[in-house]
């Protein structure tokens, strides 16, 4: 049995590490001796670009200023998509809370912990600081210590990793995780292998994973490890590629028998029960929205399968930046999406995620008033970017 002691990590990334996999079956049955054990992956799509429409903005340099800090406004956008990858790491362990992966040959991978500080949690891994002498330099840089521990669980066989850092998330696990899952389609050798996934699954997920069809016993919840694999299955992160947000819009629309057609509600999704990034002044914002027909949704308060439903049949959703935005996946083709934002700073994602779905875009900043980056939006702006949405825009349809 395998004793705990310290060990010094590598960071690296599995495109440096591993190597081609001719087949599938190459990659399915390789060898577990680690005297001749690498890493296998298979590719689907080499990296490419996603064309992204520029967004509908308030004519206001201060709004261009803020979506675009270092650029300028133009028709249209090409934002980089990595190649789309199955990873196979043969005897892999995955430990603590943030499912990191750690190789045979101690390679810690950076597609598994995503940020430095989870690799200095305190309990599973340490930061020691080291000295680097270069050519007239002198550079501190962190060394990675691993509490290498036995085992809580060992794996025979494959298993696939759905959890990761932000996984708790719905945003994360809706887009990141069960993207996923769209390898076992492509590969039916993997649709009875355990899926590791986050100890504590919050109902969104379990009814989510429901609604993908997978069976209980092959869930397998992850208490933080570590757990050894024998061939771990780890699909490339999966942000925003069409193939993979249009294969989890169908499945969901099949178990809950959704037809696709053009939507005609409403929606305003309000996050007056978040901590942060709440509209300040959001009464007044419903009483203008509710007199324009709009219906008021917590999703919080929501079934997976009502909010699926409910997007499905939206022609327009206003929003503060949220993970609840990420239901725009579930939207029609003529769908238009008004995201409101604080001005302090800008994330794009749900403006890659719309153009990735062929939806109109539209942004609307407010002014930050506290910490918690809680805003005002104008209604005056508001009416004016709803008609905006609104109006016939060339190559979206109505």
């Amino acid at each position: 049995m395998l004793e705990e002691c310290i060990r010094v990590l590598q960071s690296t990334s599995l495109t440096d590490w591993s190597l081609p996999g001719a087949t599938f079956q190459n990659c399915y049955n390789q060898s577990s001796d680690k005297q001749d054990c690498i890493g296998r992956y298979l590719q689907a799509h080499e990296a490419t670009t996603l064309r992204c429409q520029a967004p509908i903005l308030l004519d206001r340099p201060s709004e261009r200023s803020l979506f675009f800090p270092h650029g300028r406004l133009k028709e249209s956008y090409d934002v980089p998509l990595a190649a789309l990858r199955l990873d196979a790491i043969p005897l892999a362990q995955i430990v603590g809370e943030k499912f990191v992966v750690i190789s045979h040959d101690l390679k810690v991978f950076s597609e598994s912990y995503w940020a430095e500080q989870n690799l200095n949690d305190g309990v599973h891994f340490f930061h020691q600081p080291s000295t680097i002498v270069g050519a007239g330099s002198i550079r501190l840089r962190p060394t990675i210590l691993f509490h290498d521990r036995p085992s809580k669980r060992r794996i025979d066989g494959p298993a696939i990793l759905l959890g990761n850092p932000w996984s708790f998330n719905y945003h994360h696990w809706m887009i990141n995780c069960l993207s996923r899952l769209w390898w076992t389609d492509r590969y039916p050798e993997l649709r009875e292998a355990p899926l590791i996934v986050p100890g504590q699954l919050k109902p969104f997920q379990q009814q989510s994973l429901a609604a993908m069809g997978l069976s209980s016993h092959r869930i397998l919840p992850f208490d933080g490890g570590p757990w050894r694999v024998e061939r771990l299955f780890f699909p490339a992160n999966g942000d925003f590629w069409p193939t993979q947000l249009r294969w989890i819009r169908q499945r969901l629309f099949d178990h809950y028998e959704i037809v696709d057609a053009p939507g005609s509600r409403l929606l305003y999704i309000s996050r007056e029960d978040a901590s942060g990034r709440r509209i300040i002044n959001e009464q007044e914002v419903i009483r203008y929205l509710a007199a324009r027909g709009f219906e008021i949704l917590r999703l919080s308060t929501i079934p997976l399968s009502e909010q699926v439903q409910a997007f499905s049949q939206a022609r327009l959703v206003v929003g503060p930046h949220g993970s609840g935005l990420t239901n725009i996946l579930f939207g029609p083709g003529n769908l238009g999406v008004v995201e409101l934002h604080p001005n302090d700073e800008i994330n794009h994602v749900f403006w890659v995620l719309a153009s990735a779905m062929q939806q109109q875009y539209a942004f609307l900043s407010g002014k930050r008033m506290n910490p918690d980056r809680d805003f005002v939006v104008g209604v005056a702006d508001l009416d004016e970017m709803i008609g905006k949405v609104l109006s016939p825009r060339p190559g979206f349809a109505e």
